[in-house]
C-alpha cells in the first residue's frame, strides 16, 4: 500500500458556486396569472436571482416589473368597489398630463381600499420608492434586501386585488342565482 504524501503548508478552501440540478423556484400562481408573458419572465428571473443571492440581478428585474406594471396595478385598484374610483381616476388623469408617478403614489393612499391600507403604509409608494434608487449606487446585499421586500409587497398587493375581485364575482354570482 502506498502512503499518500503529506503537504503541511497546503491550505485549500472550497466554495460552492451553484447547484446541479438548479434549485426549483415556485412562483406565486396568483401573480403569474396577473402578468403577461414578458413580465412573468422577469418575475421568474427575479425570483431565481433572489434564490441564488444575486441582489443586483433581482433588483434589476423587479425594477423593470414595477416600471411596466405600476399603472396597471393602480387601474386594477381603481376598479375595486371599496376604493375611491373618481379620486384615483383624477390622479391617473394628472399622471397622463404630466407623466411623473410621484403625483399618483404620494396621493393615492387615502383612496385605497381598506385591504391595502392594513400595512399602515402605502404599498404603491413602497413599490415605487424601493425600485427608484439607481442600480449602480447600491451594494449587492442591499439590492437583495430591497428585491425581497419588493417581491413580498408586490405579491401582497396583487393577492389583495385578486381576493377582492374574487369576492365580488362570487357575490354577484350568488345574487344572480337568487334572482
Amino acid at each position: 500500500m502506498v502512503k499518500p504524501k503529506e503537504y503541511p503548508e497546503a491550505k485549500v478552501f472550497l466554495k460552492k458556486v451553484g447547484s446541479n440540478p438548479p434549485l426549483k423556484v415556485q412562483p406565486n400562481k396568483i401573480v403569474t396569472k396577473y402578468f403577461d408573458r414578458e413580465t412573468n419572465r422577469w418575475y421568474f428571473k427575479g425570483l431565481n436571482c433572489i434564490n441564488e443571492n444575486y441582489g443586483i440581478g433581482a433588483y434589476a428585474y423587479f425594477r423593470r416589473i414595477i416600471e411596466k406594471e405600476i399603472i396597471k396595478i393602480i387601474e386594477e385598484i381603481k376598479e375595486l368597489p371599496s376604493s375611491h374610483k373618481s379620486e384615483i381616476e383624477k390622479l391617473l388623469d394628472a399622471h397622463k398630463q404630466k407623466p411623473t408617478i410621484t403625483t399618483i403614489y404620494e396621493n393615492i393612499f387615502e383612496h385605497l381600499p381598506h385591504s391595502l391600507k392594513v400595512l399602515g403604509n402605502n404599498p404603491i409608494k413602497l413599490l415605487y420608492k424601493e425600485t427608484s434608487d439607481g442600480l449602480h449606487a447600491l451594494e449587492e446585499d442591499e439590492c437583495l434586501k430591497k428585491s425581497v421586500a419588493v417581491q413580498k409587497i408586490l405579491e401582497f398587493t396583487i393577492q389583495k386585488i385578486n381576493e377582492e375581485k374574487s369576492n365580488i364575482k362570487a357575490l354577484r354570482d350568488l345574487i344572480k342565482s337568487i334572482e
